[in-house]
């Protein structure tokens, strides 16, 4: 900033503004330090359901590109409602998450799941309010599907 003082100008600092640069220093080093050592979340090390259940998506899909198998049960870290190492295939963790175009892609990849796996995942979904999810894995009007 200047002002002028009689004819000439004099150049002053503010001492907030310089406050201000340190914050905005510091979160550019950092930043630029996250972005040279890579990302710091190794999602390779996520198996397709727990990476669903973090909806990481891509991942999953990734997963199951490479060979991972759609139908395994696999275990899953603490999510919200899921006990820790409880185990899930990844068309249950889509159906919890509520995401019936995943559940449509895990099929087309060759999931499987049985009558009786799809009536508990159908009404999984509907307890959720999924209804799109319970046209994907009920054959039949929602309104014959029964749920205990």
């Amino acid at each position: 900033m200047r002002v002028s003082l009689a004819g000439g100008s004099q150049a002053v600092r503010s001492p907030i503004g310089l406050a201000a640069l340190v914050p905005l220093v510091i979160v550019s080093g950092w930043l630029g330090w996250q972005i040279a050592a890579g990302t710091r979340w190794e999602t390779d090390r996520l198996n397709p359901s727990d990476a669903i259940l973090f909806r990481d998506f891509a991942q999953a899909v990734r997963s199951v590109e490479k060979g991972a198998d759609p139908s395994r049960v696999y275990p899953v870290s603490t999510h919200d409602g899921i006990d820790p190492g409880a185990g899930m295939t990844p068309l249950e963790a889509a159906v919890r998450v509520e995401e019936s175009e995943l559940i449509r892609a895990l099929l087309h990849y060759g999931a499987r799941a049985d009558a009786p796996e799809r009536q508990r995942l159908a009404c999984l979904a509907l307890s959720l309010g999924d209804e799109g999810t319970v046209e994907i894995l009920h054959d039949g009007p929602i309104e014959e599907l029964t749920c205990d």
